[in-house]
């Protein structure tokens, strides 16, 4: 798969589990070097940037946070 202006040493993988099943909403797990120390999800990350701006979260949000989270992941490159 292949995201425009996301080529800078970046590798995506889909969770075979969730493919297998014909499902949908397939998990992409991105790899970062050296940002990370632990697997993230995407809504994690958007959460803790717009908390960090001083945006407090409300249940949408969080709800949003779940549905990113289980869509992508961003983990260490070891």
């Amino acid at each position: 798969m292949n995201i425009p202006g996301f080529t800078a040493g970046v590798s995506i993988e889909e969770d075979q589990d969730a493919n297998s099943k014909g499902d949908a909403s397939a998990r992409h797990r991105i790899s970062v070097p050296r940002f990370l120390s632990e697997e993230v999800g995407l809504g994690d990350v958007i959460s803790r940037i717009t908390s960090a701006v001083g945006v407090t979260p409300c249940d949408g949000c969080r709800r949003r946070a779940q549905t990113l989270n289980s869509w992508v992941s961003f983990y260490p490159r070891r």
